[in-house]
């Protein structure tokens, strides 16, 4: 089975080798034949004008979409995130591939370097990105979508050295659980 990982750095593998990458980690096993289409920085917006080049074009069965954050970082609000996604999820539909949503572990905390692009109100952006998590968790239920919830991969231990330094993106270990929440939302159900 291919399925194609269309994300942001969280799926990219921001600041680690590529081969520590959860992705990578998973094409290891050889069970499955995993793309990585993750771009650090980039937005949902930027995912969907890929879709096609980046996804539609391998003809997989399957793709794991993950994106938001940047868009909450670039504008405190996750509106366009939202719409962006359910647009993704009916291409990929509509071209006879199965949607998997990742739903990306609430931002917490940052340091300060970013700062300067999140803006000054800290505690607003922190708050919409559990709204988005919520909004992502009711919209794979109500319409039944299969899912991967890294947020409760991560939210079972106090994150500890599963995180960067800069608040963001996951360490070898956090990918290593990443890979892991993978296997156990997709892999063992096959």
């Amino acid at each position: 089975m291919k399925i194609v990982c269309l994300g942001d750095s969280l799926t990219a593998g921001y600041n680690i080798r590529p081969q520590d990458c959860w992705v990578s980690l998973l094409n290891d096993e050889g069970s499955c034949a995993w793309i990585n289409r993750g771009i650090c920085g980039d937005t949902t917006a930027g995912m969907l004008v890929r879709l096609e080049r980046d996804v539609l074009a391998e003809s997989p069965e399957m793709v794991l979409i993950m994106g938001g954050d940047n868009d909450i970082l670039i504008s405190a609000q996750s509106m366009t995130a939202r719409a962006n996604i359910m647009a993704m999820v009916q291409h990929c539909v509509h071209s006879g591939i199965k949607p998997v949503i990742g739903i990306p572990y609430e931002i917490r905390f940052l340091s300060p370097e970013w700062f300067a692009a999140a803006g000054d109100d800290i505690d607003a952006l922190h708050r919409e990105s559990a709204a988005f998590i919520a909004w992502l968790r009711s919209y794979v239920k109500a319409f039944s979508l299969r899912y991967v919830d890294f947020d409760a991969a991560f939210s079972e231990s106090k994150r500890t050295g599963l995180i960067q330094p800069d608040g963001l993106h996951p360490t070898v270990a956090g990918n290593e659980r990443m890979a892991e929440a993978v296997r156990a939302a997709l892999l063992r159900r096959h």
